[in-house]
């Protein structure tokens, strides 16, 4: 559980310097959030619920 808690803060480093980093990169290529940005930014979050999201499938069910 710790090494979650540890790829968790690297990943809202990350999302922390990239989302700084996004005004410069605007303005300097003039990007906006057109349809392959939003497909990335999905892609992204399905990402991040595979990796941090429910692990009950895993749980083994003690029998009585």
């Amino acid at each position: 559980m710790p090494e979650r808690f540890f790829l968790a803060s690297i990943l809202v480093h990350q999302v922390r310097s990239v989302a700084l980093a996004l005004p410069m990169l605007t303005a300097r290529f003039s990007v906006s959030l057109n349809d392959s940005g939003w497909c990335l930014f999905c892609l992204f979050l399905f990402l991040l619920f595979a990796v941090f999201g429910d692990d009950r499938q895993n749980v083994r069910i003690p029998r009585p």
